[in-house]
């Protein structure tokens, strides 16, 4: 059995990562956060928050 997601919504989003959410709007504008809607709210998956984590630190060993 696959265990549960954990789901952020915006501003919690915001939190995770230490920034506001007009910052996770742009991260989803650029395609640089995977989100969806749920019940018209946009809810981004833990794993999408890591995965741009581990992309920016890539990208901070190669600058």
């Amino acid at each position: 059995m696959e265990k549960p997601q954990k789901l952020y919504f915006r501003n919690e989003a915001g939190r995770y990562l230490r920034c506001s959410t007009r910052t996770i709007d742009r991260l989803r504008e650029k395609g640089e956060l995977r989100w969806f809607k749920l019940k018209g709210r946009i809810v981004i998956r833990k794993e999408s928050l890591e995965a741009y984590i581990r992309k920016s630190e890539q990208a901070a060993k190669t600058a």
